[in-house]
């Protein structure tokens, strides 16, 4: 019985880091489409005058605020994505766990801090060329 319930126990912490996984992927795709959405829908919202004189980080801050709004719209929806990933991303884990000698966790937690890199580099990708773009444009006007 004690083998049986270990047993239980691991399969389940399996699955649970696939789900960690699948988390990871679909919020990442998600939090990243809607920002840019979101951002391109808040620089169409105001007057290019208005662009210049707000701040990046405003503008930023307008974006995540209707990013997060709407994101409480599609928990559903995400919750389902995530649960059809998740067989998928266990049997990637348990591929490349078997290759990496590292376990699953190890490999859902690299994956997550991944993801979590990719969706940072996209938001400050994104404000940083508006804000690039933002000076260029002053020192032309001048």
């Amino acid at each position: 019985m004690g083998k049986d319930a270990n047993r239980a126990k691991l399969a389940a912490a399996g699955l649970l880091a696939a789900g960690f996984a699948s988390m990871a992927l679909a919020n990442t795709l998600w939090y990243s489409a809607a920002f840019l959405i979101s951002w391109k829908a808040v620089l169409a919202a105001n007057s290019p005058a208005a662009v210049a004189r707000a701040s990046v980080w405003a503008l930023a801050a307008k974006a995540f605020a209707i990013s997060y709004a709407v994101s409480q719209a599609s928990k559903v929806p995400r919750g389902a994505a995530i649960l059809l990933l998740a067989p998928a991303a266990d049997r990637v884990l348990n591929s490349v766990s078997k290759k990496t000698k590292l376990s699953k966790w190890q490999l859902s937690g690299g994956f997550g801090v991944a993801c979590l890199g990719l969706l940072l580099s996209v938001v400050a990708t994104t404000v940083g060329a508006t804000a690039a773009l933002k000076a260029v444009a002053a020192t032309a006007g001048k």
